[in-house]
């Protein structure tokens, strides 16, 4: 049977829920999910975000 490709994620609003609960909730399931982008309004949630996620 083929592996499966990661279902692709992208988060809105990063948050406290965004950044600080389900980004860190898909940590460690890289294999079945990938986050692939993420956007918010606020500037510093936006680079928080891309600082942690690249």
């Amino acid at each position: 049977m083929a592996k499966l490709k990661p279902i692709r994620i992208a988060i809105v609003r990063l948050g406290r829920a965004g950044s600080g609960m389900h980004g860190p909730e898909l940590q460690g399931r890289e294999d079945t999910f990938q986050i692939v982008t993420g956007c918010d309004l606020d500037v510093e949630h936006r680079q928080r975000f891309q600082e942690k996620c690249g």
